[in-house]
């Protein structure tokens, strides 16, 4: 069986649903899924992940607690 390490941005491209590489993304993690290649990620990866999907949750959270006003700078 293949073995692949995995970068990051696999992972964040569908958890974010990030395009164009979201499905792409997806299918690769299907074949880890299915038993087709074993999937690998680096240490450091998961504690990137956790950074980008907080900062990205708390940028979130922001723009939906203070919506922008049109018209005031």
């Amino acid at each position: 069986m293949k073995q692949v390490l995995l970068d990051c941005d696999v992972l964040l491209d569908v958890l974010l649903k990030r395009q164009p590489f979201v499905l792409d993304s997806a299918q690769v993690l299907d074949a880890v899924a299915t038993v087709k290649i074993e999937g690998y990620l680096a240490g450091h990866a998961v504690t990137n992940i956790y950074y980008i999907l907080r900062r990205q949750f708390m940028q979130n959270c922001h723009s939906r607690s203070h919506p922008r006003q049109s018209g005031l700078a």
